[in-house]
């Protein structure tokens, strides 16, 4: 229809590659990385697979986090994804060493497998200001993880659903006139 060559064009498809996820063995994948991280078994792990960037609000979600240990203790926050952006990065190692999180915050990195974190969490958390998407939602929802997020994306989509619970983000988005870095 737009007149460009069959051979000039890739079709990428959006989604997950759930085959991907089938040949993952679950209980493996868990107990090394635990294993990996010091975690018990014990532990009840919240697990975020974002970008370290204004977007996907990784402070907010870490002082949420704080909140959560006064009732249990024992839960661990990994955050899995690039840091795109330094400023980020060191405001986040700054409020977890003020607080004493160290060892309920742990920065994974970046992986290319980022699939085999998936079995070792026991809920998933996503806490971006807006999102498209996000597919790391639907990668959530195949590892069938208990899931809080914001009502972002097609999140927007999962009403009454057992095991989402949706918060509102902190900022209308469609509303926030700015720079992405003023977000907060």
């Amino acid at each position: 229809r737009l007149s460009i060559p069959e051979n000039k064009c890739c079709v990428l498809p959006l989604g997950i590659n759930l085959n991907e996820i089938k040949k993952i063995d679950l209980e493996d994948s868990r107990n090394k990385l635990r294993l990996k991280y010091q975690i018990s078994d014990q532990d009840f792990v919240f697990l975020s697979v974002a970008a370290i960037n204004h977007q996907k609000n990784i402070i907010g979600l870490i002082k949420a986090f704080r909140l959560i240990l006064i009732d249990c203790p024992n839960a661990k926050l990994i955050l899995l994804g690039p840091a795109y952006e330094k400023m980020i990065v060191d405001e986040v190692e700054k409020y977890v060493r003020q607080n004493n999180l160290q060892k309920n915050v742990i920065y994974a990195g970046s992986s290319s497998s980022a699939f085999s974190y998936y079995p070792m969490a026991d809920a998933f958390v996503c806490s971006s200001f807006f999102e498209g998407g996000p597919l790391v939602f639907l990668e959530a929802l195949a590892f069938n993880l208990p899931i809080i997020t914001t009502d972002v994306g097609y999140a927007k989509q999962f009403n009454n659903c057992d095991g989402i619970i949706k918060i509102s983000p902190p900022i209308d988005i469609f509303k926030f006139y700015g720079q992405i870095w003023q977000l907060r």
